[in-house]
């Protein structure tokens, strides 16, 4: 089953993790999304696609979406 996670990415420069303010929610599945575009681990990080958040519904990733359709077929 995919989780959905906004992807998390690691500074060089000041060695903390952060989130872009326009990041997508993606669908991961065994660290990886859907898209290929991120990995991470799922487990480590929580930013987890709030329950009945419309605007957040919003946010996914298309391509994401569009693998989940394709696979349910």
């Amino acid at each position: 089953m995919e989780v959905w996670q906004l992807p998390v990415k690691q500074s060089n420069l000041t060695n903390h993790d952060w989130i872009h303010p326009r990041a997508n929610y993606h669908a991961f599945l065994n660290n990886s999304s859907l898209c290929g575009k991120f990995h991470q681990d799922t487990s480590y990080f929580k930013t987890d696609l709030p329950e009945g958040n419309e605007l957040a519904l919003q946010m996914r990733c298309k391509r994401c979406l569009k693998k989940i359709a394709d696979t349910t077929k």
